[in-house]
């Protein structure tokens, strides 16, 4: 092989590894049904995933939203035109009774369900203010 062929074909090696993207589940689901099933590869730079949930209700006399699975009415994962790039976020609003949740992030697989627990810092805070109160 001669230099030209050697360089063009590190250049497109290189920027193949691109072109691939990231991965995001891709799929929609009707009431309390998880939809992890699927997954597709979107572009990066432009695209990114995306989660967008619908909870019909979920807001108590505070005016705090809870999001619990047994509200949910739908939910779509899939790849999207991020509004901000790279930044990881997510956005909500309500109408008719009806919360929608979305969210965007950039890494593989990032729209899949994560359950929240209460890591150790946390736990510990909670309990030294308490200690402090009583």
């Amino acid at each position: 092989m001669n230099y030209p062929q050697c360089v063009v074909i590190q250049i497109v090696s290189i920027y193949s590894a691109y072109t691939a993207g990231i991965t995001c589940y891709e799929c929609s689901s009707g009431i309390a049904q998880d939809c992890l099933l699927s997954s597709i590869s979107c572009t990066y730079g432009l695209f990114g995933c995306m989660k967008a949930t619908i909870y019909s209700g979920g807001i108590d006399k505070f005016g705090n939203y809870m999001n619990q699975r047994d509200r949910t009415m739908a939910m779509y994962r899939g790849c999207a035109v991020l509004p901000i790039a790279e930044a990881d976020r997510c956005q909500q609003f309500s109408i008719l009774g009806y919360r929608i949740v979305t969210c965007f992030c950039f890494n593989d697989f990032c729209n899949g369900y994560t359950p929240s627990k209460p890591t150790f810092v946390v736990v510990l805070s909670v309990i030294f203010y308490l200690a402090y109160i009583i």
